[in-house]
């Protein structure tokens, strides 16, 4: 894995908590941070899940920063189920 790949993996976090504290102060920033809802979906289509477990700031954060303070219990089997998934992706297109 070259040093770049891991950097980025390591630290892109906190490129998310700038974009947050920038973004309350210029709305400008917040068109910013909606390429990190883009970019997913373009990369999906030639790579698949390649954003999530390499270029996600988010995913860098809850690697880097809250499996440490995690208490490491297996996911509850309701968050798993199709029905739960379908009624979030539901609630959140209609709260946009």
């Amino acid at each position: 894995m070259n040093l770049l790949k891991v950097i980025w993996k390591r630290y892109s976090f906190f490129l998310l908590f700038l974009l947050l504290i920038l973004s309350f102060f210029n709305p400008i920033w917040a068109i910013a941070a909606s390429l990190c809802m883009i970019s997913p979906l373009v990369i999906s289509i030639f790579k698949g899940r390649y954003w999530c477990g390499n270029l996600c700031p988010r995913g860098s954060f809850y690697d880097n920063l809250l499996s440490k303070v995690s208490n490491n219990k297996p996911v509850p089997g309701i968050f798993k189920s199709k029905l739960f998934r379908y009624a979030i992706v539901i609630f959140m297109l209609a709260t946009l």
